[in-house]
């Protein structure tokens, strides 16, 4: 029975607006928030919500509050402005039978008033559930250890029916870093976070599998038909965002608050590997004080006013606050620059975990109200966790005025687009249209759909040749963020052309480190390992942009690469000029690899010729290589007759012992 929260909004009277400063405490001292294990008390709602400072001309209003919720993991809203809210009784421990106390609430307004007034559980005998996302009669959610599809059939507004959509993942190593922020794309597919440590390997009815190693950002169709990896690395992604250019975003903790997530781009982790062409570059180097970074939102154009619009929001579970960050395209890459603290606590329990902006134009934060919220800092038995109170919090302006915020014909024009895409009837001639449209937004959402239609073969009835100029119009836009959409939907359909086109767009561009400069070099990544599409690139590239080649090839793990890169380096003669000392060890090791015989021979004569390191050097050379060679590679005649060689070099060399 849907249940009546008249009495408890009455606690709306505890409305803070920042021109009153917050009451001075023992909590303000910074070393209250600098314990892992909180040394206050807890407070009232009415108490904490007092104690909060906004920028002026904000409000902040208790949304729910235990008993009505626990712990608050993620916040979402349906298409009628209903708010989803998993929460959590049974963290940090996951239910040992596999059916838990937690649930998913849904809170409504029911008279339109702004208040949400009703409360009803849609789904309980949860076990830990994180991600959620509002879908057709129900939720797509996680719970341990299955992502589903919970739906209310029967229109009671409880779910009655419960699929299995894609499953298990490993939840055997953490239960705090699990699949959440689940967001739904433009493109119709549902993005997620795989959190820290645990180690998944999840199929799609089509059979198509993936393997989450901590971190990772994935998509996935809601018929459970196939799951893709979207981004590889980070330690605890937790919170995603899609901004007015289609771009990802994602928080992070242990790397940063801010990641730019590009198609099959890379980010660090701990230890982790790149593809060899380099990590995708950061958008900042601050961390806000803290690595607990948790939900990451994007200020909508109209919903804060000009100053804030287009800025990031993020909760930080540490300090105590919501940091602010300025996300903007200076030129040929993104750039999060630090701002004021959108929000900051003088409790030392306030833990915002997940922020959302609502339909109303206000921000929702998830406020994880605890005394500890280390996960490995802490014990997971210690008893001063706090399993029952939890806060939702509204921020929004003071002023009143029109809550509704009509798109623009920008706005129009990417739903438009999107909508064709994913119905199949997208012609060429409108997508050319798109492509051209005035406002940079567009264009780029239009090599984007592209990206998708090459992937898929789907969704579009045209075919874009190579005999089109599409690819030249788009590498060659004014504006930075269409050039890196361009080049990424060009990845996903190699031909000669189109690398000679990228290799000359690469030279052209004013920073090849910028995200403009990586989109091109991942695409010529993708095109590379084709024989053909090499010798293009190494007609454009090998004399123009020498150390670019050299890189380019190291990552094409192909006999023709190491060939490519042969010739690159023989062309600057036995005095190995121009090649840096420290990139000549893996540029050996890349040509002994994946070279055929003959080229492994000449690769070692390159390495004995004149002024390429001396004897012992050689000798580490070939003792590292020797380490991590394939074991075909060790029966080589060529290798071998080396090592004899540097044998008797080393010992003609050696210094006689005195008798």
């Amino acid at each position: 029975m849907i249940k009546s929260l008249r009495p408890v909004f009455r606690i709306v009277a505890c409305v803070v607006v920042a021109a009153i400063a917050a009451p001075a405490g023992n909590a303000n001292d910074a070393d209250a928030f600098a314990a892992a294990i909180r040394k206050t008390e807890p407070r009232s709602p009415e108490d904490e919500c007092a104690g909060f400072q906004l920028p002026p001309g904000f409000q902040v209003e208790l949304v729910a509050a235990e008993p009505d919720i626990a712990k608050p993991m993620n916040l979402a809203f349906d298409a009628k402005g209903d708010l989803w809210v998993s929460t959590s009784t049974e963290y940090p421990y996951a239910a040992k039978d596999g059916k838990g106390r937690d649930q998913i609430i849904v809170f409504k307004d029911s008279d339109n008033d702004g208040t949400y007034d009703r409360r009803r559980v849609f789904a309980d005998g949860l076990n830990i559930p994180i991600g959620l996302c509002p879908y057709q009669d129900g939720v797509i959610c996680f719970s341990i250890p299955n992502l589903w599809f919970l739906r209310d059939t029967d229109g009671d507004g409880a779910a009655d029916h419960r699929e299995v959509l894609y499953g298990p993942f490993d939840t055997s190593r953490d239960t705090h870093g699990m699949v959440n922020a689940i967001t739904r794309g433009r493109d119709g597919w549902f993005y997620a976070c795989h959190g820290f440590n645990n180690q998944s390997r999840v199929r799609g009815s089509d059979g198509h599998e993936v393997e989450l190693s901590s971190g990772n950002v994935f998509r996935f169709q809601a018929d459970g038909s196939r799951i893709e990896l979207w981004s590889r690395g980070q330690v605890n992604p937790f919170g995603l965002v899609q901004n007015a250019f289609g771009d990802w975003f994602s928080a992070d903790c242990h790397t940063k608050p801010v990641s730019l997530l590009m198609p099959g781009g890379c980010q660090p982790s701990f230890g982790g590997s790149h593809d060899g062409i380099g990590f995708v570059p950061p958008v900042m180097q601050h961390l806000h004080g803290s690595t607990a970074i948790a939900g990451i939102a994007i200020v909508p154009q109209h919903s804060f006013g000009e100053a804030f619009a287009g800025n990031t929001i993020g909760g930080n579970v540490m300090t105590g606050r919501l940091n602010q960050n300025r996300l903007i395209w200076d030129n040929d890459r993104y750039r999060a620059i630090q701002a004021e603290d959108f929000l900051i606590s003088d409790d030392p329990w306030f833990r915002p975990v997940d922020v959302q902006f609502g339909p109303d134009g206000a921000l929702y934060v998830a406020d994880f109200y605890n005394r500890i919220i280390g996960h490995y800092e802490v014990p997971l038995d210690h008893p001063g966790r706090d399993r029952h109170r939890g806060r939702i919090w509204k921020i929004s302006k003071v002023a009143g005025g029109d809550k509704s915020f009509p798109p623009t014909e920008a706005d129009k024009a990417l739903s438009e687009l999107w909508s064709d895409y994913r119905s199949g009837h997208l012609t060429r001639a409108s997508w050319i249209q798109f492509s051209q449209h005035p406002d940079a937004t567009v264009r780029a959402s239009a090599f984007a759909v592209l990206a998708e239609v090459f992937k898929r073969r789907t969704g579009a009835t045209f075919k874009m040749g190579s005999d089109d100029d599409w690819l030249k119009r788009g590498l060659d836009d004014l504006h930075g963020n269409v050039r890196m959409k361009a080049a990424l939907a060009a990845a996903e359909t190699p031909s000669p052309v189109y690398t000679n086109l990228l290799c000359r767009r690469l030279l052209l561009e004013r920073d090849p480190d910028s995200h403009v400069g990586h989109a091109l070099r991942m695409a010529l990544h993708k095109h590379l390992h084709a024989p053909e599409n090499l010798r293009a690139a190494e007609s454009c590239l090998a004399d123009a942009a020498p150390d670019l080649w050299q890189t380019l090839c190291l990552a094409i793990p192909r006999q023709a690469s190491a060939e490519a890169l042969l010739c690159s380096v023989q062309a600057k003669g036995v005095q190995a000029e121009g090649v840096p000392a420290g990139s000549i060890e893996s540029l050996l090791s890349h040509g002994l690899t994946h070279g055929d015989r003959r080229t492994q021979s000449d690769w070692i004569d390159w390495a004995q010729s004149r002024g390429v390191g001396d004897v012992p050097q050689r000798a580490r050379w070939l003792a590292d290589y020797l380490e991590s060679a394939p074991p075909a590679n060790l029966e080589s005649a060529e290798i071998r007759d080396w090592a004899s060689r540097l044998c008797e070099s080393l010992l003609d060399s050696a210094t006689p012992m005195d008798n």
